[in-house]
């Protein structure tokens, strides 16, 4: 999406002087500092594996010869459960190079964790799940009342406790510090001109809201 330096620089003060800033999302403020140690951590845990990797975009960790698409769910209290969004333009163009790593806030809040999919997993899972409005298909993950087991909505047969991945970070990490509006700004960066076209959409519903 091509941007004048005006526009961007009215979208910067309309995500400033707007204060909802979770516009595309129920979880709670993102907080980028974290999602990135998570990445990384990930990444060097995968080294083992597939070797050097290096951080391409917000989503997604490049080896020499595979692509990991990695996403970021905090712990939703309402349900609960945990989601992520995967955009049309990835899981549409899945390869048998293309992994994808889901990370997570623990349910007792107490750290973070990962599952990896494998390529065939990948793509079983992402043909399960429906095509929202937007094109995004949504992965949930929830607890089950009736047994508190963690089961994927779409793929209840995958063991996630079998699977599910300890991630080691800094005590510093993930303190919540984080600017809201960075944090905004750093996702509409990193969004496909759709995706930037419908956050400015919401954003722009929000401030007339505020007024």
């Amino acid at each position: 999406m091509d941007h004048s330096a005006e526009s961007v620089f009215g979208t910067i003060n309309l995500v400033r002087n707007t204060k909802v800033y979770g516009i595309a999302t129920e979880r709670k403020q993102r907080d980028m500092e974290l999602e990135n140690a998570l990445k990384n951590a990930v990444g060097k845990r995968l080294r083992e594996k597939f070797g050097d990797f290096k951080l391409k975009g917000q989503s997604q960790l490049e080896f020499r010869d595979v692509r990991v698409l990695i996403k970021h769910s905090s712990f939703c209290d309402d349900q609960p459960r945990w989601f992520w969004g995967i955009s049309k333009v990835n899981w549409q163009n899945w390869t048998q190079s293309d992994y994808l790593s889901l990370t997570m806030e623990n349910r007792e809040r107490d750290g973070y964790s990962y599952l990896l999919f494998n390529p065939d997993e990948a793509k079983t899972l992402l043909d399960r799940v429906c095509e929202a409005k937007d094109g995004r298909k949504l992965i949930n993950m929830y607890v089950y009342a009736e047994d508190n087991v963690v089961r994927l909505q779409d793929w209840k047969e995958f063991n996630i406790e079998k699977r599910l991945q300890p991630i080691d970070l800094p005590a510093s990490i993930g303190d919540g510090k984080t600017d809201p509006a960075e944090a905004f700004l750093a996702r509409f960066a990193s969004a496909t001109a759709e995706e930037q076209q419908e956050m400015l959409k919401k954003l722009q519903e929000q401030a007339v809201k505020k007024e």
